[in-house]
């Protein structure tokens, strides 16, 4: 953005970020207003039309924070968001919750609201820090707003990216385990976390059908529901009354 216009969201993004920083008592949703707002009036200005929902975080490994879509409805992309303390994207990039949504996410944002990582199809493609962590953390100071073309590009690429159409049933085969995957780990991770919805589910399963099911097996029902349950299980590991 070469206007004054484009300068001044970056000024007043950074001091928001600030303002809520040294209050102390932020967490990392305090930020996504912020956030969002700036995505938003940053595709005004490139002549964008989006539209960004903030998702519902359930736990620690749900989805990404941000879902963005183009005009026609189709998802352009997602944005995860980690408080400005992280001090490594790249090395948050290699948790486990990340490399989910890379190998099953095409277009992605890391961000910790002071960098910005852009990843495709799983691999880092462009990054930009449009404001200075150090001076933020350290001397408690809002940033000044900086590498903004290299901000500008990262975002004009992000924008560009549009979901595939799956043309044949080989891709969609391909996109559909993708998908698959993620759920899955998400459901083992609920699990592990002992959320008491999907424990319920699982005990139930066990206590009803299968006294031997495993977590692994439960995942895979509990995604593919319209999977023919009788076909997954020999008849020995069937309940019977």
């Amino acid at each position: 953005m070469k206007n004054n216009s484009g300068h001044t969201i970056y000024l007043n993004y950074l001091k928001d970020i600030h303002k809520t920083y040294i209050k102390g008592e932020a967490t990392e949703g305090s930020y996504y207003p912020y956030l969002k707002s700036l995505i938003e009036n940053c595709a005004v200005i490139s002549k964008e039309f989006i539209g960004i929902t903030v998702q519902p975080k359930k736990t620690e490994v749900g989805i990404p924070d941000f879902l963005v879509r183009e005009k026609h409805n189709r998802i352009t992309g997602y944005i995860e968001a980690k408080v400005p303390e992280t001090k490594d994207l790249s090395r948050e990039a290699e948790t486990e919750q990340l490399k989910r949504y890379r190998e099953s996410l095409p277009n992605i944002i890391l961000t910790n609201f002071l960098e910005f990582q852009l990843y495709r199809n799983g691999e880092l493609i462009k990054e930009a820090r449009l404001g200075n962590p150090f001076t933020l953390l350290q001397l408690k100071h809002a940033p000044a707003p900086e590498n903004i073309k290299d901000f500008d590009e990262l975002l004009a690429q992000f924008f560009s990216f549009s979901t595939p159409e799956t043309r044949t049933s080989k891709q969609l085969a391909v996109e559909l385990a993708k998908r698959t995957r993620l759920l899955e780990s998400l459901v083992l991770d609920e699990l592990k976390k002992k959320a008491k919805e999907v424990i319920a589910f699982y005990e139930t399963f066990k206590e009803q059908l299968i006294s031997s099911l495993t977590e692994e097996r439960f995942a895979d029902i509990y995604v593919c529901p319209d999977n023919n349950l009788w076909s997954i299980f020999s008849p020995n590991e069937i309940r019977r009354g």
